[in-house]
């Protein structure tokens, strides 16, 4: 009877505990609050109401699989108007460097009027900007 090598033991051994590993993820509870509290708190902004309780019904494993894959996630109707509505958000590269040349007076020979204009369209561009980011932030499934 021939022995077996150490090379073909120790890949029976590595396969075995591959095999009980892979049993063990797959068994692997529901989430506690707290772990699912954990998960939440380093994958996304924090919870929202409700995310703890789902989180922990469905899992961490699911959740994370949920993360990383945002296109199966619908975004909430209302955010989705909202971010529609920004005008400048919405605007190509082109469209914000002619604004910002009529907003700084190119063409113009009132200084007082350019500064007025240059101010408003820097803070409507800085507004517009903070909400794209924080409505995400705060409203969206879509938190990774």
């Amino acid at each position: 009877m021939a022995r077996p090598t150490l090379l073909a033991t120790s890949r029976r051994v590595g396969l075995s505990l591959l095999l009980i590993v892979g049993q063990a993820v797959q068994a692997t509870p529901a989430a506690s609050e707290v772990e699912a509290l954990h998960v939440i708190n380093r994958l996304s902004f924090g919870p929202a109401p409700g995310d703890v309780a789902r989180v922990t019904a469905m899992g961490i494993n699911a959740y994370i699989d949920e993360q990383l894959h945002p296109e199966r996630l619908a975004e909430p109707e209302a955010l989705t108007r909202r971010l529609a509505a920004l005008e400048l958000a919405g605007a190509s590269q082109g469209e914000l460097v002619q604004r910002f040349r009529r907003a700084t007076g190119k063409n113009s020979d009132d200084k007082e009027a350019t500064k007025a204009e240059r101010q408003a369209f820097h803070h409507q561009l800085n507004e517009e900007a903070a909400t794209a980011r924080l409505l995400p932030a705060l409203q969206s499934p879509r938190q990774l």
